[in-house]
């Protein structure tokens, strides 16, 4: 995930670290990145297949292929805190955006081989086609999540893309404070 904060972004920080001074309260942000190379079971790749509710699915991967070292999967967290001493009950505040990418180089596996609901996720998760003597697939999935904590009765809405994370934590902020909500394009 690419993060990039334009005038607009650093105005909205600007006037929430503002607002947060006038409340007693402190803020802080930040991005965490991490790469997980050469995964080679599926169940590392829970942003691809539940492991509860697909359990069957990747025994049957397992069984009938292999997962090539090539594999990875890369996560990217932008996270803001809203820290408030007074609140005696719960002192930080929290809204993270979480993307996850998954890569998976499937090897050496057949249709025949595979059961009926198998083939149909392949097929429903395939990205890209490399045909070689081993037959080989590739599956992208992209995964994004909102997380907040400590918001508590208040309405959010899922975030759709990164620029848009310090928009919706300025409203839960904003929310939270009492004060009105900042009104910005981004």
């Amino acid at each position: 995930m690419n993060v990039e904060f334009y005038n607009n972004h650093i105005e909205t920080l600007c006037d929430l670290k503002a607002l947060a001074d006038k409340h007693g309260c402190r803020l802080s942000f930040g991005v965490d990145h991490n790469d997980e190379n050469g995964a080679t079971s599926f169940d590392s790749f829970d942003c691809i297949l539940d492991k509860e509710h697909n359990r069957g699915i990747i025994d049957d991967l397992d069984k009938c292929g292999y997962i090539d070292d090539e594999s990875h999967i890369e996560t990217t967290k932008l996270w803001f805190e809203l820290y408030d001493p007074n609140n005696e009950e719960r002192h930080y505040h929290l809204m993270s955006y979480v993307e996850t990418i998954a890569y998976v180089k499937y090897c050496e596996w057949s249709y025949e081989t595979l059961e009926d609901e198998t083939v149909q996720f392949i097929e429903e998760n395939e990205a890209e086609w490399f045909p070689t003597d081993n037959d080989a697939h590739i599956f992208h999935r992209s995964k994004c999540d909102t997380i907040i904590k400590g918001f508590e009765k208040q309405e959010h809405l899922s975030v759709y893309r990164s620029g848009m994370a310090l928009k919706f934590f300025g409203d839960l902020v904003c929310d939270y404070l009492g004060e009105e909500r900042i009104q910005r394009v981004y």
